[in-house]
C-alpha cells in the first residue's frame, strides 16, 4: 500500500453538530460557533472528534494521487501541452462540455491520464451521441 493512501486513511470522518436534525447533511463539516454550543462543553467528546492540525496531509503528498503522480488543473488546451505525462496527472476543471472533449480527446492522443474522468474514451461517445 503506498504512503500516501496510509496517511488518509489515518483521518476520521468529521460529523456535523445537531446530527438528529434531518435536513441537514451530516456528512459536510460546519465549525461549530457560539460560546457556550454543544461541542464547546463537557459531553464534546460523545459527538465525535473535530478538525485539528494534526490531521491534514504532508506536505509531500500534497496535490498527489494516490499513485504518486501529481495533479495538475487545466482550463484550456495550451495548459495540456506543457505536461509531463510520466510524472503529472490532469484534472480538467472550469470547462464547458464542448471544450472538455475537445480536451480530453488531445489528452488521450498524448497519453495523458486524466483524474477526475474514470474511462475518457466512453465519456467521448457518450457525449457525441447526445
Amino acid at each position: 500500500m503506498s504512503k500516501i493512501k496510509k496517511s488518509r486513511r489515518k483521518k476520521p470522518n468529521f460529523l456535523r453538530l445537531n446530527l438528529n436534525v434531518k435536513r441537514l447533511d451530516i456528512s459536510k463539516w460546519r465549525k461549530p460557533k457560539g460560546m457556550s454550543g454543544r461541542p464547546k462543553k463537557s459531553l464534546s467528546h460523545k459527538k465525535g472528534k473535530s478538525p485539528k492540525i494534526g490531521y491534514g496531509l504532508k506536505s509531500e503528498f500534497k496535490n498527489k494521487h494516490m499513485s504518486g503522480m501529481e495533479i495538475v488543473e487545466i482550463s484550456n488546451i495550451k495548459e495540456l501541452e506543457n505536461l509531463d505525462k510520466d510524472k503529472q496527472m490532469a484534472k480538467i476543471l472550469n470547462v464547458g462540455k464542448r471544450k472538455k472533449i475537445e480536451i480530453v480527446e488531445k489528452a488521450i492522443l498524448k497519453g495523458i491520464k486524466i483524474s477526475n474522468l474514470r474511462e475518457p474514451k466512453k465519456y467521448i461517445e457518450k457525449t457525441k451521441k447526445k
